[in-house]
């Protein structure tokens, strides 16, 4: 009904009356949706006929743009949104202030998320195969590559809440990209092990290799089983039922220690200390966590398929 007109307003086709601009985030929208409460208070200030309106209810928020201030303090708001409460230490003081950074030079441009996306993959790819050349140069220039993925792999969510264009293929790539960097990176590392005679070291890559592609690809089929593309909103069942420190424990592992912006910042550190060693049993042992989920969660499956199968018989 509402066509753009001036920058400043958009036009009713049927009336031709204008009205003022207004940027309302994702979460004031979730919440006009899902509390009436939000919806009248939002209604309310939208109908205040003042020079600017700014409204902030549970972290999402509303601005009328009439001038140029409220157009910066829109934009402002805008762009801070996309720093998310559940962004990791490594993200929330490093990885966000340079994502930002591009996104806000890129957002002008025709490019779409999943363009990002598929830049991150590639950049992922190729940081495993300058490793491959398993001196120390190429094996830092790899883990430097692959910090530089993990800060563009920010930029891809930045530019789809700020455009909108979000989908259920842009959060498979997001995810998919994520483990082909990954994996690529850290199996030319073991191989450069290898390539540098440390082969019990070489072994236990391999190990803590097989061990994570078991724990991705059971996060990868439980989001497929739920047709959604994010991984994170997979879950092991040892989640749902751990009580206090167990409960602690496990929610430090998935918001601190396996984040995605923690451990690829440790493997750079890592890696540019000469610490090959080090970096292959943290790997080890950070593996064997989320490993022993898995191992759980299949326990617990096969014994709620045996009851259900005796029950069936019975």
């Amino acid at each position: 009904a509402f066509i753009r007109q001036e920058s400043n307003f958009v036009t009713d086709r049927t009336t031709g009356d204008n009205y003022p601009a207004l940027l309302i985030s994702h979460q004031m929208l979730r919440n006009t949706l899902q509390d009436d409460v939000c919806l009248d208070t939002l209604t309310k200030a939208i109908e205040q006929n003042t020079a600017s309106q700014k409204l902030i209810i549970d972290n999402g928020f509303s601005v009328i743009i009439r001038n140029d201030t409220d157009k910066k303090q829109a934009a402002h708001l805008l762009w801070e949104s996309c720093r998310k409460p559940g962004d990791g230490i490594v993200s929330r003081y490093f990885n966000r202030h340079i994502s930002l950074f591009f996104s806000k030079r890129l957002v002008s441009l025709p490019i779409r998320p999943n363009h990002i996306s598929i830049f991150s993959i590639i950049l992922g790819i190729v940081a495993g195969l300058v490793t491959l050349q398993a001196d120390y140069a190429s094996i830092l220039l790899g883990a430097l590559l692959l910090q530089f993925n993990s800060i563009i792999d920010g930029v891809d969510g930045e530019i789809a809440r700020v455009k909108w264009q979000f989908s259920k293929v842009g959060e498979l790539l997001d995810s998919v990209g994520d483990h082909t960097a990954n994996f690529s990176f850290l199996s030319a590392f073991v191989y450069a092990l290898f390539q540098n005679e440390l082969f019990l070291y070489g072994q236990i890559g391999i190990v803590f290799l097989a061990m994570w592609a078991a724990h991705i690809f059971f996060l990868h089929y439980q989001v497929i089983k739920m047709k959604r593309g994010d991984i994170l909103l997979a879950r092991y069942a040892i989640e749902g039922i751990a009580t206090g420190a167990l409960a602690r424990f496990i929610h430090l592992l998935r918001t601190v220690v396996l984040r995605r912006d923690a451990y690829i910042a440790f493997i750079f550190c890592c890696v540019a200390l000469g610490a090959y060693r080090f970096l292959t049993c943290a790997l080890f042992i950070a593996s064997c966590f989320p490993f022993a989920g898995l191992v759980i969660q299949t326990t617990l499956s096969s014994k709620k398929r045996g009851v259900i199968a005796e029950q069936t018989t019975n």
